[in-house]
């Protein structure tokens, strides 16, 4: 899809130099530096997306590891602690703060 659009065939919009980074990285996928990895896929599921890096990296890793990482790095967690992470969150640029994490 994000090669497809950058082709401006689909699309006719010319987006720069994302698309030609895109492309130049696309091209390197099989290389075993390259791991390309889906935002819906982490969103679905984001442990099995921990373990795909793991294994790309030959890191072994504890299922109990990767359960603490998947409950401290979700939205859920991030939306506790949205003072701290969102920019400039003390400045009430937002309505609700939480929506600035929608998932």
């Amino acid at each position: 899809m994000f090669i497809n659009s950058c082709n401006g065939k689909e699309t006719g919009i010319h987006i720069g130099q994302r698309c030609i980074m895109g492309i130049t990285f696309w091209r390197h996928r099989d290389e075993n530096n390259i791991l390309f990895l889906h935002y819906a896929d982490i969103n679905r599921g984001l442990g099995g997306e921990m373990r795909k890096i793991a294994a790309r990296l030959q890191i072994e890793i504890d299922v109990r590891v990767v359960s603490d990482l998947v409950k401290a790095e979700g939205f859920g967690a991030m939306k506790v602690l949205v003072d701290t992470l969102v920019p400039v969150a003390k400045a009430n640029l937002w309505k609700k703060k939480a929506q600035f994490l929608l998932n």
